[in-house]
């Protein structure tokens, strides 16, 4: 699991990777976790899809817990 802040320990039986990153704007990076995700050995997990109207409620499903995933925001 990558996360930006803090969160829990996962459950060690779940044998889940958990890491903190410090985000900065790094080129080379990005593209090398890109490549991980394409090549499917970077695993994303997605609770929801909303579009960027609707933010004000994204914020509250997460501010409420319980999400399996990160909720992505949409332009368009």
């Amino acid at each position: 699991m990558v996360t930006t802040r803090p969160t829990p320990a996962i459950d060690p039986a779940r044998a889940v990777r958990q890491d903190l990153q410090l985000i900065q704007l790094d080129h080379k990076l990005l593209a090398d976790l890109v490549v991980q995700v394409a090549a499917g050995t970077l695993r994303t997990r997605v609770a929801a899809t909303m579009p960027l109207t609707e933010a004000a409620e994204a914020h509250r499903r997460v501010l409420a817990g319980g999400l399996r995933g990160k909720i992505v925001l949409t332009l368009g």
